[in-house]
């Protein structure tokens, strides 16, 4: 049974196990939302457990066949028919199942948002997943360097094997806060030198302006020097490539990167990781006097709510602001 979307198919999902209500959902995930092929295999696997519980429970199937149970046939009055109380119990089963307080969110979200689209667009009577409560996660605050660490970070990419390339990786991760992928996806001609801006390529193919500083505007221009004498095969336009390979550094290459320039700093072990440079990058940017909305943009976030974990305040500054008063009284 396949449980991911084919690579070679760019515009719609290709399942072994789906039925057609599903099927079209995703189709319109795609299509009119725009969403990724990622993104649509999460709330296909989300939705697929789901429908398996329906199927489960109407014919009076045991826990242990849950996972074998195929969906391409269910009947159509099961989803339609599903009642509030049935699909609370279904998220009472994931957690039963181990399911994390994110995992049955992210679940019932899907739920919501395929009854929704069923409403709309079949005609449905109405979403039993609507007033539900979604549950709530706890709140934490997100994992950074200080500016220390981040600093010896950088120490540690000059003594890496491709240091001009690995130190560019890293400066652009600690000053523009790009994603993982965004930063494997950028190309040379990505950027534009006259007015030190560069093309993000974002989730869902969404674009947005990075900006670069002079820190990370020299780092390129040192990587650069370096990336003219490399003879690729692909990935011509390619910012970061492999020496070995002289291909495209893939996502996983980077990660490596960053963590052997974690454990040459010493910072190995201590929940440290490439995208958490990406949190490095706000909360140095929020700690400077960068706003809600400035951060939004610079990030790549779709609403405030996702921004706002990195208001976070910690004790220095509280102690400093605390101290900023002295004399007044």
């Amino acid at each position: 049974m396949s449980t991911y979307i084919r690579p070679e198919d760019k515009k719609l999902p290709k399942y072994d196990d789906i039925c057609q209500e599903l099927e079209g959902y995703l189709k319109y995930l795609i299509v009119v939302c725009g969403r990724s092929l990622k993104t649509a295999n999460m709330y296909y696997v989300n939705l697929r457990g789901y429908l398996r519980y329906l199927i489960m429970k109407s014919d009076n199937l045991p826990e242990e066949k849950y996972d074998e149970i195929q969906i391409k046939n269910i009947d159509p009055e099961l989803i339609r028919n599903a009642s509030r109380e049935l699909i609370s119990d279904y998220i009472f089963f994931t957690a039963a199942r181990g399911n994390s307080v994110k995992t049955r969110k992210d679940k019932l979200t899907a739920l919501r948002s395929f009854y929704d689209f069923l409403v709309t667009e079949k005609s449905y009577p109405e979403n039993p997943a609507l007033y539900i409560k979604l549950p709530k996660l706890p709140k934490r605050e997100p994992k950074y360097l200080n500016l220390a660490d981040a600093q010896q970070l950088l120490f540690a990419s000059a003594e890496q094997e491709n240091p001009e390339r690995d130190y560019c990786i890293t400066i652009l991760f600690l000053t523009t806060g790009l994603r993982l992928s965004e930063l494997c996806s950028l190309n040379i001609d990505s950027f534009d030198r006259t007015c030190d801006t560069f093309t993000i390529v974002g989730k869902g193919d969404k674009e947005r302006t990075g900006y670069l500083n002079t820190t990370s505007k020299t780092a390129i221009d040192e990587w650069l020097d370096i990336r003219a004498g490399y003879t690729l095969d692909r990935d011509e336009k390619a910012l970061f490539v492999s020496k070995r390979t002289k291909k495209r550094l893939t996502g996983r290459a980077v990660e490596k990167i960053i963590e052997k320039e974690l454990d040459t700093a010493g910072l190995a072990g201590k929940g440290y990781s490439a995208h958490k440079l990406r949190h490095s990058a706000a909360t140095f940017m929020y700690s400077n006097g960068a706003g809600l909305m400035e951060l939004k943009e610079i990030l790549g976030h779709s609403h405030t709510t996702t921004t706002e974990i990195y208001t976070h305040l910690n004790q220095e500054r509280l102690h400093d602001v605390s101290k900023s008063i002295d004399g007044l009284f």
